[in-house]
């Protein structure tokens, strides 16, 4: 069995990659929150340029021009919108990634964890075994001496 320091010394690094994991899993799960933020600031803005358009059509009436214009406009967002849905696509991916890393990080700590409170208490009731038959050697030897 190996020593306690040593035992110690691997849970204190799986702790630490546990905590990196977290850290990373948090880290990618804010960056897919802004990201849906901005999604959705993004499909607003689109729908607001277009009822706006469309108002503005309707009551002064547009050149060709200004139509093409906003068209192209319009376009841009949607493709803009579009890379930000994939965006957050492989956000996604990286998210459930990070998770089921972070799910191995844990369950490796809890088992090493275990592992050296294990190996403690074994040690504690070697020790407590070696005193309680020392105490029986001295209480032995002494009844053994006073019989005599």
């Amino acid at each position: 069995m190996p020593k306690d320091g040593q035992l110690q010394s691997v849970q204190n690094i799986t702790q630490v990659l546990e905590r990196d994991a977290e850290k990373a899993f948090i880290e990618i799960l804010q960056k897919k929150s802004a990201a849906e933020k901005q999604l959705v600031e993004l499909i607003g803005y689109r729908e607001e340029y277009e009822n706006r358009v469309k108002a503005d059509t309707a009551t002064h009436g547009v050149s060709i021009e200004a139509v093409k214009r906003d068209r192209v406009f319009i376009d841009r967002l949607n493709e803009t919108i579009f890379q930000q849905q994939a965006l957050i696509h492989n956000l996604t991916k990286d998210l459930e990634a990070r998770l089921e890393h972070w799910r191995k990080s844990h369950a490796s700590n809890k088992s090493l964890e275990v592992l050296l409170q294990r190996y403690k208490q074994q040690k504690w009731q070697q020790n407590d075994r070696r005193m309680q038959a020392e105490s029986e050697d001295t209480f032995n030897s002494r009844y053994n001496y006073d019989n005599k």
